[in-house]
């Protein structure tokens, strides 16, 4: 089911297997006409997924104010819309995953999102586009703060480099392992890890951002054996861009122009450590001589 909500009107479409069902309502005067048959669809209607794009100067969702959304719903994706309007949808309705879209909720503090007791305990929560470093740090320690008693995952694409570090140096002493595409740490909770993995870091082909990462935090048992090439990178950065070239994540390549890090995109900051090791051993062996 898709809600489009912009000034000149309001379309909802809804799908089924073989085809989608559209109705158009009027918007501003007209609009609180038609928000109790919106509201009846929401609190009526279960939805295997619920996508929003809605003029995001204009919080359409005052309209709705007192909807009961007793049905349930596995996909709530917002791709564009007002604060105000987020904060309302994210409220209403529980999902299983949740897709955000950073670039298009600048005004939305993290901070307030993460008071969102749907929001952080959903199963999957993906989001585009973040500008922050801080990010699934952040998560890691709300996570550990509930006690880590749900398996979650949260998927997203970064523009600003440093997550990794930043991930690293604040929880450097929970540190169980450390590999080039993921670090894992020990929690709260003796039957649970947590794992922030690097599916692939291509930042150095952009001019605009500073990087263009694609990383996963994932709850996972303890027992949980991992290893780097039981990793599904592909499978999951295709769920969070559909139409991004999985050839660009793979290890290795023939092709001789290609810049150095392009062979191991995934790298840049795993191998960092390594290197600040390798350099202060080569001083000491020069101050040795």
């Amino acid at each position: 089911m898709e809600f489009f909500i912009f000034e000149e009107e309001v379309n909802v479409q809804i799908y089924d297997k073989t085809q989608a069902s559209s109705l158009t309502f009027p918007h501003r005067s007209d609009y609180t006409k038609t928000a109790p048959l919106i509201k009846t669809i929401l609190e009526a209607v279960n939805l295997k997924e619920l996508r929003i794009r809605s003029y995001d100067l204009f919080d359409y969702t005052k309209e709705l104010a007192g909807v009961k959304a007793e049905s349930k719903i596995g996909t709530l994706d917002i791709a564009r819309a007002s604060p105000e309007d987020h904060v309302f949808w994210l409220n209403l309705f529980k999902p299983d995953i949740i897709k955000l879209n950073a670039e298009e909720m600048e005004k939305l503090s993290f901070d307030r999102l993460l008071e969102i007791d749907n929001v952080t305990k959903a199963k999957l929560w993906q989001v585009v586009g973040v500008d922050r470093t801080d990010c699934a740090t952040r998560i890691a320690k709300l996570w550990m703060d509930n006690k880590v008693e749900s398996d979650q995952t949260f998927q997203f694409t970064a523009f600003e480099a440093g997550t990794v570090s930043h991930f690293r140096d604040a929880f450097y002493s929970n540190v169980v392992r450390e590999e080039r595409t993921f670090i894992r740490i020990e929690t709260n909770n003796d039957k649970k890890h947590i794992v922030l993995e690097l599916g692939a870091d291509h930042g150095a082909y952009f001019s605009d951002v500073t990087a263009l990462q694609f990383l996963r935090l994932m709850v996972i048992p303890a027992d949980l054996k991992m290893e780097e090439e039981d990793l599904n990178s592909a499978e999951w950065i295709k769920l969070i861009d559909p139409e991004y070239d999985l050839d660009v994540i793979r290890i290795g390549g023939d092709d001789e122009s290609s810049d150095e890090s392009f062979t191991d995109p995934r790298s840049k900051f795993f191998f960092q450590k390594e290197e600040e090791e390798e350099e202060n051993e080569s001083n000491e062996d020069d101050e040795g001589n």
